[in-house]
């Protein structure tokens, strides 16, 4: 993303004389560097949040985060440019503008797939109307074996590994089999749920029964996402990712054509989407306010939400959180980036914890997880009671 900031921050000072500083941090560090720059009064003008793990909701609480409604009322902004879905996630506390939203995915219910091995194989590849128990056959089908080891797995899925196994992707397991991680209010865990249980099972007989799939110690490549670099070498020939997986062939190049459909509609009627939202909040202790609003605007404009659906540099492909970012004809060039539209127009509901501790819920998810497609765990009920438990007693913590 450093390359859209790099484009267009210029043309901010150049429209308006503001001149902006980017401070960055490790992603894993960030949300804990906003909380020490906060308690040092050294926090930026603007800063970026992630809705789903409650940090929108967390800096509002804390009366850190200036809500932007009289701004925008008296700027008369159309809030209306925007996806309903992502104001709402932007209004998670007291019905609130916490921030405008930045960016919209409906989380990893995409299926990436590797067109050439499959033309190779002579194996249809899943399109929108696959069915679950299809998508194993095909996955098996595409599994490559040779002198007793496996060269290709036929599903990449990221709910196996730490890197990636947390909350977002437990999501979409349960809900497309009926289940949740919690409740909509955020209060009580359900993964211990038939229906939660079942969506894991799924992924875990994948790796442990058809060996369609990788358990942890058979990751390979970049840590920080070791499906994403699997599929790149050529290692799997399908891929569950999010819309941000678009720029896949920015890092692919001309060793095979990428081509995407969405993961099948499972028991639960759905796809198992929930709307992720990033937004651009203020500091309500910033001096520039009127400064900070003009950059949040440009942040979350049109041209800004078309330049991050682009995946300029083989960064995230996740577009802007509003229609007209999605449907510009610079993104429906790209051939992967269509089936996400109706994605994006009918996102599953936003649930957050209610004591806004989302992050402490991811960790736990992708710790339990880890051990579980480790081979560590056994799959069981009471592993699921145990998990379900430990979810519980972080949803029961106070607020921060």
């Amino acid at each position: 993303e450093a390359d859209t900031l790099n484009d267009r921050l210029p043309e901010l000072e150049q429209k308006t004389g503001i001149k902006t500083k980017i401070e960055s941090f490790p992603s894993a560090e960030y949300f804990t560097k906003l909380q020490t720059l906060t308690a040092g009064g050294q926090l930026g003008d603007v800063f970026w949040a992630i809705a789903h793990q409650g940090w929108g909701a967390y800096f509002m609480s804390n009366g850190v985060a200036l809500p932007l409604d009289d701004l925008v009322k008296a700027d008369n902004f159309d809030l209306g440019q925007y996806y309903p879905v992502a104001i709402q996630a932007a209004k998670v506390f007291e019905n609130k503008l916490a921030g405008l939203p930045f960016k919209l995915q409906p989380f990893a219910i995409g299926l990436y797939y590797n067109a050439n091995a499959f033309a190779e194989e002579k194996v249809t590849p899943p399109t929108l109307d696959t069915k679950y128990e299809e998508l194993v056959e095909i996955a098996k089908k595409m599994t490559k074996v040779e002198g007793g080891k496996t060269t290709r797995f036929g599903y990449l899925p990221l709910q196996v590994g730490t890197a990636q196994g947390g909350y977002e992707t437990l999501v979409v397991t349960t809900r497309a089999f009926g289940g949740d991680v919690t409740d909509k209010e955020g209060k009580k865990a359900t993964v211990n749920t038939p229906e939660a249980i079942a969506g894991v099972k799924w992924i875990y007989d994948l790796v442990f029964t058809h060996k369609a799939a990788p358990r942890v110690q058979e990751l390979g490549g970049d840590p920080a996402n070791p499906q994403d670099a699997m599929f790149v070498a050529g290692t799997g020939a399908m891929y569950q990712g999010g819309s941000s997986a678009k720029s896949l062939p920015t890092r692919v190049k001309d060793k095979f054509e990428v081509k995407d459909t969405m993961l099948p509609i499972g028991p639960g009627k759905s796809r198992g989407s929930m709307a992720g939202v990033d937004f651009i909040m203020t500091n309500k202790a910033s001096k520039l306010q009127k400064e900070s609003w003009e950059l949040t605007k440009m942040l979350c404009d049109k041209e800004t939400g078309i330049r991050l659906g682009e995946g300029r540099g083989g960064a995230s492909g996740t577009c802007g959180a509003r229609p007209d970012a999605f449907n510009d004809p610079r993104l429906m060039a790209n051939p992967l980036h269509q089936v996400w539209i109706k994605q994006a127009e009918e996102a599953g509901p936003l649930f957050i914890p209610a004591n806004f501790r989302g992050g402490e819920l991811n960790t736990l998810i992708a710790q339990k997880l880890s051990g579980l497609f480790n081979g560590d765990e056994k799959f069981e009920q009471k592993f699921f009671d145990d998990l379900n438990t430990q979810l519980q007693q972080v949803l029961d913590k106070p607020k921060p």
